[in-house]
């Protein structure tokens, strides 16, 4: 036994070994060759910025919307909310009725998006939580699911009308603005509908206001169940003020951490800019193209972190139980577990108001997450890229859970399958988990950056001769082995 343990052991390492150097050789390959496509032609493009001069004239990636909306919210939003912390610490000092917190809480969200949406964003994020609040007293669960598509309906129609300019002058908000509007309104989607299919809410405006319109969490996320929102913020607990603030200040810095990171990256390795330039990423080679897909990830990773990391920071110094930030995507080889753990606040919502009530009724499960992953696609917006990356989500899913199935009531049994699984179960999970995870990559690819980038993914991983197919799955299930290693190590521990 001991020396069978020694064996796994020393498989893991150099499997290790393997995934590193060969995540390193691909990032490297993509780093020289868009160095060369880029480097002399930065004032061709307009995705570049002025650099940090602790770099000389290297300038900056600045392609990415959602990044750029991160400096905004900032540099515009910061001092509100340090406002808002400061003056809820205060009242709560003063033991000022919980009440009257809230009435103050939602007054004080009202003016942040009369800030940044002027009063007609306001009359716009009103409409949700009036029509769910007037639903809500009919009593029916189909009734609030109706308002949910409805409301996820004017958003899409608002989301098409925010690309024109025109429209934005009338407004009077910037791209910036715009974006954010919408976030907000996506995330009032997710709450008002938590709310009204919980069990415990009891039709209070006050409660259901306070609740979705919290300010930490008003314009990023993530999504907190209402009935934990509920078990903490109206039941104050006095933990120490300065063993929150310790806990706030660590939060900030990993944030202010990443954040500063991200830029540095983007001056060296220009991802989200590759992304305009289809004629680049058709030339490059597999491990290039490679290095490109595994750098997408890793800064849509940072950016959630940092993007979630700073609301939930102040959401848990004032004793509100938060979901974990996203866990690395490079250690993450399972449709589920990414489903689980890159986005837990979004999985909580799915599973509780979706998944669980429709398996309770149908006993159905691809039926119950087609339901999840229908909401997935119509809520993330209706576009063709974020289609073909729901489906290939929802077909990974059902896969592993045939597996699964498969596993559990046929093979476990099978005298075969017992005398080859022994000692050996690890592996075989890995080797039938790596076309996976292959998938799993390529969807996201599309999500990241588009169809156009997405296609030439897809066919140059079809359309690769068999040595390096094998190749890349042998490095996939070094992945794989090391995934499964790491699997039940927290978020904020690595």
């Amino acid at each position: 036994m001991t020396t069978s343990v020694r064996l796994e052991s020393k498989e893991v390492q150099i499997c290790l070994i393997i995934w590193i150097s060969t995540v390193l050789y691909c990032i490297y390959n993509f780093f020289i060759i868009s160095q060369k496509y880029f480097l002399n032609f930065h004032d061709s493009f307009d995705d570049f910025v002025e650099g940090w001069g602790l770099f000389g004239s290297r300038k900056r990636d600045k392609a990415d919307f959602e990044w750029e909306t991160i400096t905004f919210l900032v540099q515009n939003l910061s001092p509100y909310f340090l406002v808002y912390v400061g003056t809820n610490e205060f009242l709560r000092y003063k033991n000022v009725t919980q009440k009257n917190i809230q009435f103050i809480q939602i007054i004080f969200s009202l003016t942040l998006v009369y800030v940044v949406a002027s009063y007609k964003g306001l009359v716009l994020i009103s409409i949700q939580p009036i029509l769910f609040f007037l639903v809500g007293f009919i009593n029916s669960t189909l009734c609030i699911w109706l308002c949910n598509f409805l409301c996820l309906s004017l958003i899409v129609i608002y989301k098409t009308m925010v690309s024109s300019d025109d429209f934005l002058n009338n407004l009077n908000i910037n791209h910036y603005e715009a974006y954010i509007t919408i976030l907000l309104l996506c995330w009032l989607n997710l709450k008002c509908t938590s709310y009204f299919l919980s069990s415990s809410h009891d039709r209070n405006v006050l409660v259901f206001l306070s609740y979705c319109l919290y300010c930490p969490t008003l314009f990023t996320g993530p999504f907190i169940p209402f009935d934990d929102f509920k078990e903490t913020i109206f039941v104050w607990s006095y933990e120490s003020f300065y063993l929150r603030a310790g806990r706030l200040l660590k939060s900030i810095t990993r944030c202010i951490f990443w954040y500063i990171f991200g830029n540095m990256v983007l001056h060296f390795v220009y991802v989200n800019a590759t992304g305009f330039q289809l004629q680049l990423v058709s030339v490059l080679d597999m491990w290039s193209l490679c290095g490109y897909g595994y750098l997408m990830g890793q800064l849509f990773h940072i950016k959630y972190v940092v993007l979630y990391g700073l609301s939930t920071s102040l959401t848990s110094f004032e004793n509100i139980k938060v979901p974990h930030l996203p866990r690395c995507i490079g250690r993450v080889h399972l449709y589920s577990d990414m489903w689980k753990y890159f986005d837990p606040g979004l999985h909580t919502f799915l599973k509780g108001c979706i998944f669980i009530p429709c398996y309770s009724k149908t006993h159905n499960k691809f039926l119950s997450s087609f339901l999840c992953f229908l909401f997935v696609y119509v809520w993330h917006g209706i576009e063709d890229y974020i289609l073909i990356w729901a489906v290939m989500n929802y077909s990974g899913v059902c896969l592993e859970s045939l597996a699964r199935y498969l596993y559990m009531n046929k093979l476990k049994t099978c005298k075969f399958w017992q005398r080859l699984q022994k000692d050996n179960l690890d592996r075989m999970q890995c080797v039938l988990a790596a076309p996976l995870l292959s998938m799993s990559a390529i969807s996201n690819f599309y999500f990241f950056a588009g169809k156009d980038v997405g296609d030439i993914f897809w066919n140059k991983a079809l359309g690769s001769g068999w040595m390096c197919q094998l190749a890349i799955f042998s490095i996939l299930y070094c992945c794989c082995r090391i995934s499964n290693k790491l699997r039940h190590i927290q978020a904020h521990m690595m």
